[in-house]
């Protein structure tokens, strides 16, 4: 890899610079997928051409005041039109497929008023990735998403897994690209190597966590997200966690004390608790590949020290 290429994408900056991949996840409440023609997608997703409907993110942004935090993004396929389309929701695992496209704003009205039934949604039973390729928000996940986006495709055809795989639009954090969400678990991951995707995929055969590109789970809190990302870089190689929950914060100054209460797989009946001392880091860089002469300050954590508890400690 030359310097002169690594100071062309954000995300190689990144990765110099070591920032922490622990807690950057993007949140959501719902995190709705609409499957759209990629050559329509614009910078902004939600504005894209091709008949997609109009106002869509003015609505998202009213509806996520009453329902908790909406996110919308776009997914692709090869050969898609723009006639029909489909929409999933999650944490929901619902799709709703073979909707026109002036009825996309109807069919999500009546999902979060509860009349979803209208529209005769399945159940998503198949686990989905989706891999963010959106070259028009920025060109690391054109270049690195696009690849890991065929790499993925390859290898879970040729191994017959059961993972339904889309591109996708952008997910958050392309300083971190190549970036994915698996769902219906709200796993995010970032900075997938080529060398890494064997190890990523046999971690989702498996039901856990691969520690080293994970982001944290969309669906928690800040807090709860950096404490659950750092959990299983502790305990990844002893046990598959089943469940876990930020039991106690306490924070001064540059450093978080954590505790986290989990069950394992290999023994579900017996909680365990695990202290985590996380010290405040902050990295000098781009946000995005179109400001790569504005650095900005960012922050992160990373872990200092961990040891098993008894019980859990209180704030």
């Amino acid at each position: 890899m030359t310097d002169s290429m690594t100071t062309e994408f954000c995300s190689l900056i990144t990765q110099n610079l070591a920032e922490p991949l622990s807690g950057t996840a993007s949140q959501a409440k719902h995190l709705v997928f609409i499957s759209w023609p990629k050559r329509f997608w614009r910078y902004e997703a939600l504005e894209s051409g091709g008949g997609f409907p109009a106002g869509l993110k003015r609505w998202m942004k009213a509806e996520s005041v009453e329902h908790g935090k909406i996110v919308i993004r776009l997914i692709n396929r090869p050969g898609m039109t723009a006639e029909r389309c489909s929409i999933r929701v999650y944490p929901d695992t619902l799709a709703y497929e073979d909707i026109a496209p002036d009825q996309i704003r109807t069919v999500l009205e009546d999902h979060f008023a509860g009349n979803g039934n209208r529209h005769s949604p399945r159940a998503q039973k198949t686990p989905e990735v989706m891999v963010c390729t959106h070259g028009r928000h920025d060109k690391c996940c054109a270049k690195f998403g696009q690849a890991l986006y065929a790499q993925l495709r390859q290898e879970i055809q040729s191994c017959g897994l059961p993972l339904n795989l889309w591109q996708s639009s952008h997910l958050g954090g392309h300083r971190f690209a190549p970036t994915l969400v698996h769902l219906p678990s709200g796993e995010a991951h970032g900075q997938v190597t080529a060398k890494q995707v064997p190890a990523l995929l046999e971690s989702w055969e498996q039901k856990r966590v691969h520690p080293h590109t994970y982001r944290g789970n969309v669906f928690r809190t800040e807090a709860d997200q950096l404490a659950e990302a750092w959990l299983h870089h502790v305990v990844s190689d002893s046990g598959t966690i089943v469940e876990s929950r930020l039991e106690s914060l306490q924070e001064n100054g540059r450093q978080r004390h954590c505790t986290v209460a989990y069950r394992t797989l290999e023994q579900p009946q017996v909680p365990k608790y695990l202290e985590l001392v996380l010290h405040h880091k902050t990295v000098t860089g781009p946000g995005g590949c179109d400001a790569l002469e504005d650095a900005e300050e960012r922050s992160g954590w990373v872990l200092t020290e961990s040891r098993q508890l008894n019980a859990p400690l209180r704030a």
